[in-house]
């Protein structure tokens, strides 16, 4: 659990202060009470949770003696979501693009304060720190989640673009069926019709008495 500080940070020898502190939530930044008396949501570990670690080692190195709820944050490990919260969100951000969008952004920030802590921790050696500073591991879960809903998505639409294709492929056949049966049609058609009309050409003309014409013989 998140725990309350106080601030502004005042280094001096042998860790006293020149000045009196004020007493700060480290759980939503608000004053005059401690994190263990908040009743707003824990916090999570953002960026801002990151570098007010930073500021606290930096003000232990500086030989401040840090107070109990400071101390206490810095052995907290932060915010982890429950595995409800996770399925929410994992549904919301496989379908919603803009929400793919805006986690991205989020852990772009978690990686950038990350790096930025840990290279301000290199002259401060400590294996507890560095372990509380490891990245939650809900974050890789949702990230491999999304990854596998994504391949799922892609292996629906190549199955739909085949079944397209061959359903074309289908159409496609049968037109030609179509074509080819409308030119013997057509064939058929035409030489109907010329038979016909040669049918007509050769049939013998009658006279104007209707008679046939006598035959001409020749000796």
């Amino acid at each position: 659990m998140s725990t309350g500080s106080s601030r502004p940070f005042v280094s001096g020898s042998g860790g006293t202060s020149g000045k009196q502190r004020v007493i700060v939530c480290y759980n939503c930044k608000g004053e005059s009470h401690m994190s263990k008396q908040c009743t707003k949501p824990e916090r999570k570990r953002d960026a801002e949770w990151f570098k007010d670690k930073v500021l606290l080692v930096q003000a232990q190195a500086n030989g401040q003696v840090l107070q109990e709820e400071e101390l206490d944050f810095l052995a907290d490990p932060g915010t982890v979501e429950s595995s409800s919260n996770q399925t929410v969100i994992t549904t919301n951000t496989a379908y919603q693009a803009d929400d793919l969008d805006a986690y991205d952004s989020d852990c772009d920030e978690l990686n950038s304060a990350k790096v930025f802590l840990m290279a301000n921790l290199s002259h401060y050696y400590s294996d507890t720190l560095a372990e509380n500073l490891t990245l939650p591991a809900f974050q890789d879960d949702l990230i491999l989640s999304m990854i596998e809903q994504l391949k799922t998505q892609v292996v629906t639409c190549t199955k739909i673009n085949q079944d397209n294709k061959h359903v074309n492929n289908l159409l496609t056949a049968k037109l030609e069926r179509y074509k080819s049966k409308e030119r013997v049609l057509n064939e058929l058609k035409h030489d109907e019709k010329a038979s016909t009309s040669s049918e007509h050409y050769n049939t013998p003309k009658l006279g104007r008495s209707g008679i046939l014409g006598p035959r001409h013989v020749t000796s």
